[in-house]
């Protein structure tokens, strides 16, 4: 059984390497469907709580942009007052990798148990 759960995660990490690059919300959904039960908010607070991403923005911190975890995409938007920066974080191929695997192995996924 456990080579079952280890032969599943090897197949979810390759096609999570072969992915695009997707939001904080699809990386959640995915998750999601892979074991580790949560959503996008419960999934920023762990995020922040865990140093990935600031504490009051839902911008990454450097460190995980140059390692390649995340990408921001910066787009203008015009207002009343005037044009204002929004800031996009989404999970990178092997940013998807990275947390399958992590998670994975934090919530027992090989033993055959999940997160609730």
């Amino acid at each position: 059984e456990e080579q079952l759960y280890k032969s599943m995660i090897a197949l979810i990490l390759r096609s999570a390497a072969a992915t695009c690059i997707i939001l904080i919300s699809e990386m959640a959904k995915l998750l999601t469907r892979n074991g580790y039960v949560t959503g996008r908010t419960r999934f920023f607070r762990w995020l922040r709580e865990n140093g990935y991403i600031f504490k009051k923005s839902t911008e990454p911190i450097q460190k995980w942009v140059e390692m390649g975890i995340f990408a921001t995409s910066v787009t203008m938007i015009h207002t009343n007052h005037g044009a204002e920066e929004r800031v996009t974080t989404k999970v990178t191929g092997k940013g998807q990798e990275y947390f399958l695997r992590m998670l994975s192995v934090e919530c027992g996924m090989l033993n055959g148990r999940q997160s609730r």
